[in-house]
């Protein structure tokens, strides 16, 4: 079992540092352990959320955010940078990206939602349930 918010604190300062774009991250609720690979998967997505938003949004400034309840937690990711109509996103274009996210997400059992407008900025969403992951030999091992 894993606390993944120091990860994701230093994740933030990581990516702000080396973009020089202002990120901040915020936990809310009463955090809990995950297990390793849910650990793995959420990390690996706000990392792709990340590294999505900031060169390719260019945001003054970026949240994220992880909240915590009875049911699960919810990753949210959000930029005020130039946004992009999802519709026209390329199916497949060699990367990650929302596809991988997406595939992620599912072996957690949860949702991905995306929410983005040309000139709005972008709203990623994970929600995922309290007893979510794979087992962990199915999970490489984490690193940042």
């Amino acid at each position: 079992m894993a606390n993944i918010g120091p990860l994701l604190a230093r994740m933030s300062e990581q990516v702000s540092h080396e973009f020089s774009v202002p990120v901040s991250y915020q936990m809310f609720g009463r955090p809990y352990d995950l297990d390793h690979s849910t650990v793995h998967e959420l990390l690996m997505v706000a990392r792709e959320a990340l590294y999505n938003s900031v060169p390719h949004g260019r945001p003054r400034q970026v949240q994220l955010y992880l909240s915590f309840d009875e049911n699960g937690c919810t990753l949210q990711v959000r930029d005020d940078g130039i946004g992009f109509d999802p519709k026209t996103l390329p199916r497949s274009d060699g990367h990650y990206g929302l596809l991988g996210m997406k595939e992620r997400v599912e072996r957690l059992r949860g949702k991905l939602s995306l929410e983005s407008r040309l000139g709005g900025g972008t709203d990623l969403t994970v929600q995922v349930p309290r007893k979510s992951a794979l087992p962990a030999s199915k999970v490489p091992e984490m690193t940042l």
